[in-house]
């Protein structure tokens, strides 16, 4: 296992992305331990999931999606089409990946879902603008660590069913929120309402929601509106 290990780091790559199609390359082609940044910019998607992720890291050896240093780069959906409840942004159902530093934009769907995923820790994101939830963990996902991420102004045509976050429906245990922050999403800043599951745990530390049930220019929508 060692030997397996220590080939794996050897074979490692770090890749500089500047389009939208180097982007869906790199992460399709990715092997555990690679390191993927990405250049300041705006990278358009309108497929249907814009990007999906599917291809596992390791415990040892995560892959690693960020955002070079000082860049802040729009991964942006608005090209999807609206009220399509496979239009995610992203879509996640690989384990042992890190993705930090990227604003997701406008998907038509959730900006993010990790649907299934394990061991995945998303920082420094921001979700906004988004057909329905920001960021939703769903379909057994355990221990995902949602760390430092802003969720807001997403709202549905409906609107009253966009949340914030959502750690619902199907989700796993051990699910870890750490200072993040929710607000003025249509309906609650975290959604947490489980079915077919039950005796989950999730875990919110140091997190912020406010302004929930309004759209982003503040007029009052038909949703919860609630905090947690």
């Amino acid at each position: 296992m060692a030997l397996l290990a220590t080939t794996a780091h050897l074979m490692a790559k770090e890749t500089t992305v500047t389009t939208a199609d180097e982007l869906k390359s790199a992460i399709s082609n990715a092997n555990a331990g690679d390191i993927i940044w990405v250049a300041a910019g705006t990278y358009a998607f309108t497929t249907v999931p814009g990007i999906a992720i599917s291809r596992s890291g390791t415990s040892t050896n995560p892959i690693t999606l960020k955002a070079i240093e000082g860049a802040r780069p729009v991964i942006d959906f608005s090209g999807q089409a609206r009220n399509n409840s496979s239009a995610q942004g992203m879509k996640l159902t690989a384990s042992y990946w890190y993705i930090k530093g990227l604003d997701i934009y406008k998907a038509g769907d959730n900006g993010l879902q990790i649907a299934g995923g394990h061991y995945n820790t998303i920082e420094f994101c921001n979700f906004y603008e988004c057909n329905d939830s920001g960021l939703q963990i769903d379909n057994g996902a355990t221990n995902n660590l949602i760390l430092n991420c802003d969720y807001y102004f997403n709202a549905d045509a409906t609107k009253e069913n966009a949340d914030g976050f959502a750690c619902k429906l199907s989700v796993g245990n051990n699910n870890k929120f750490k200072g993040c922050r929710s607000w003025r999403n249509l309906d609650d800043g975290w959604d947490g309402y489980l079915r077919n599951t039950d005796n989950i745990t999730t875990y919110y530390e140091d997190c912020w929601t406010f302004q929930n049930g309004y759209d982003k220019d503040g007029v009052a929508g038909s949703g919860d509106g609630n905090g947690f």
